[in-house]
């Protein structure tokens, strides 16, 4: 067994088979949401279009382009974190937590 887990080739079957596995039908289900993605809230979309979707169609286009299992996860990691909606969840989840830690002191401080 190796020692990190960047190393443990097993890793590296189990992260491909998923994603390239799960693709089909992580795509038949995001076509369908998609129609309806207005009335989802930002962490719906988010979640299921800017990482999910956005991890698995990266890494499937990588993968078919012939780049190895570690440079597709890396370069998807990367387009998730730059997904404008996963931009904007985390944004407002640090706006949350800031707002949460003025009020506590505004209250600590009566």
């Amino acid at each position: 067994m190796a020692d990190r887990w960047e190393e443990d080739s097993e890793v590296w079957h189990l992260i491909d088979c998923l994603l390239v596995n799960s693709w089909p039908n992580l795509k038949e289900l995001l076509d369908r949401l998609y129609d309806y993605r207005h009335g989802m809230e930002i962490q719906g979309q988010a979640i299921m279009f800017g990482i999910l979707g956005k991890l698995c169609i990266t890494y499937n286009k990588l993968k078919f382009e012939g780049q190895d299992p570690m440079e597709c996860l890396r370069q998807s990691l990367i387009a998730v974190h730059n997904d404008r909606r996963v931009q904007k969840m985390l944004g407002m989840a640090v706006d949350k937590s800031i707002d949460d830690r003025v009020q506590k002191f505004q209250e600590e401080n009566q």
